[in-house]
C-alpha cells in the first residue's frame, strides 16, 4: 500500500493552502454532463490525508488509509445529479484545447461546444494563434493558456501556470475541466487538482512510444476520471499504451457529424472548377487534410508519378492547411518532389478552408492515405 502524502506527486512541490482545493467525497458521485458513465470501479488513487475519505456506503467508517480504497460508489443517472446539484446552478465546465492549427480535434470540439453551450456554463482555454479566431463566433468566455507541459525544463513555467489557471477555474466556479485530447490533460491536470475541479481527457489519436513522458504516462493513468475515447481502435490502444490505467475509466464516445449542416455546406455556391484552374473534363482526385507527415500527401505524389500515363487528365486537389505549428517546411518538401516529378500543372493546394464540404463536392475520388487515422472525419 502506497504510503500517505499530503505533497502532490507531480510535480514534487507543495503548493499554498489558499490555492489547493482537494475535492470532496461527493465529486466522483455525479457524472460529467454529455459523457458515458463507466461501471463503478475502485479508485485507484493513494490514499492522502488531504482528501476526504469518501462515505462508506455500508455504514462504517474507515479505520485508517491501510485498510484501502474504499469502492467508489455507482454513478447515478444524469438527471438524479442535476438534482443534486439544484435547478438555479448549471456545471461549469472549462474545456483545454491543445491545438494550434485547426484540425479535426478542434472541428470536433467546436461542434461540442455548439451543441452544450446552453445546457452547461463552457468557457474555453485556447492557445494563442489561429483556433482563436475560429472559436470566437461561439460567443463564450475564451481565455489564453500556453500548453506548457511538466518536464525537468519547465517545471517552474508549468507550476506558475497552474497555479494561474487554477485560480481562474475557480473564479470562474468551474466544477469540470474537460481536456480535448490528452497533449492538453498534460498542460492542465495540475491546475485542475489545484481547483478542485473534476478531470476529463478526451483521446482522439493513436500515439508514438515518445509522445509522452513516463511521469505523464503515470498520471494519465490515475488523473482524469473519464478518458473519452473518439473509436474502440483508439481504446484498445490506450488499454497498452497505459497498462495501469482502469479500463473502467475509458468511455466510448464516437464524434458526431452534423449530416444536414454538411450537406448544406456541400450544395452552396462559391466554389467552382473554374476557380481552381480545372477543366470540366478533369477526373479530380482529391485529399481533405492538414500538410503533415502522417496524412500521406507523399504517397498520393507517388500514385500521380505512376498513374500519369494511365490518367492524363487526372488533376490532385489537396484541400487542407499548408503549415504546420507555423512552418511549411513539410510543404516546400512536398513541392520540391512535384517538381521532381513535373507534375506542377496536376496539384492544386487550397491552404485551410472553412467550406470542406464545398470541396469535396468537385472531387470524383476522395483518398485518405494518412499511416494512421482515430476516427477519420473526412471519411
Amino acid at each position: 500500500m502506497a504510503p500517505c502524502s499530503n505533497a502532490t506527486r507531480f510535480p514534487s512541490q507543495r503548493f499554498p493552502r489558499s490555492v489547493s482545493r482537494d475535492r470532496t467525497s461527493t465529486s466522483s458521485t455525479s457524472p460529467p454532463p454529455g459523457v458515458g458513465v463507466p461501471r463503478a470501479s475502485r479508485s485507484t488513487e493513494p490514499c492522502s490525508t488531504s482528501r476526504p475519505a469518501p462515505a462508506d456506503p455500508t455504514g462504517s467508517a474507515r479505520a485508517s488509509c491501510s485498510e484501502g480504497p474504499a469502492p467508489v460508489p455507482a454513478m447515478p443517472p444524469a438527471s438524479d445529479a442535476s438534482a443534486a446539484r439544484g435547478p438555479s446552478r448549471s456545471p461549469g465546465v472549462a474545456y483545454f484545447s491543445y491545438g494550434r492549427e485547426i484540425g479535426g480535434a478542434e472541428r470536433s470540439l467546436e461542434q461540442l461546444l455548439r451543441a452544450v453551450r446552453d445546457a452547461v456554463r463552457p468557457s474555453l482555454f485556447a492557445i494563442p494563434g489561429p483556433t482563436t479566431g475560429f472559436f470566437q463566433p461561439l460567443g463564450i468566455p475564451l481565455l489564453p493558456w500556453n500548453g506548457t507541459r511538466l518536464s525537468r525544463a519547465t517545471a517552474g513555467r508549468f507550476t506558475a501556470e497552474s497555479v494561474r489557471l487554477a485560480l481562474l477555474l475557480r473564479r470562474s466556479r468551474a466544477d469540470i475541466v474537460h481536456a480535448n485530447d490528452l497533449n492538453a490533460a498534460c498542460g492542465c491536470w495540475l491546475a485542475a487538482r489545484l481547483a478542485g475541479c473534476r478531470l476529463i481527457a478526451h483521446n482522439r489519436n493513436v500515439w508514438d512510444a515518445d509522445d509522452f513522458s513516463l511521469r505523464e504516462r503515470a498520471m494519465l493513468s490515475r488523473r482524469p476520471e473519464w478518458i473519452p475515447c473518439i473509436s474502440e481502435a483508439v481504446a484498445g490502444f490506450l488499454r497498452g499504451y497505459l497498462p495501469e490505467l482502469d479500463p473502467a475509466r475509458l468511455v466510448l464516445l464516437p464524434n458526431a457529424l452534423d449530416i444536414e449542416a454538411f450537406a448544406a455546406e456541400a450544395r452552396a455556391a462559391g466554389v467552382t472548377r473554374s476557380q481552381l484552374g480545372l477543366e470540366p473534363d478533369d477526373f479530380v482526385i482529391g485529399m481533405s487534410s492538414r500538410i503533415a507527415r502522417d496524412k500521406g500527401h507523399s504517397t498520393l505524389i507517388r500514385a500521380a508519378a505512376r498513374l500519369e500515363a494511365e490518367l492524363p487528365r487526372a488533376r490532385y486537389l489537396i484541400v487542407g492547411a499548408k503549415a504546420r505549428n507555423g512552418s511549411t517546411a513539410f510543404f516546400d518538401e512536398l513541392q520540391s518532389r512535384i517538381r521532381a516529378e513535373e507534375l506542377e500543372d496536376r496539384f492544386r493546394f487550397t491552404d485551410h478552408v472553412t467550406n470542406v464540404g464545398a470541396y469535396l463536392r468537385l472531387m470524383d475520388v476522395l483518398v485518405l492515405a494518412a499511416e494512421r487515422e482515430a476516427f477519420g472525419r473526412v471519411l
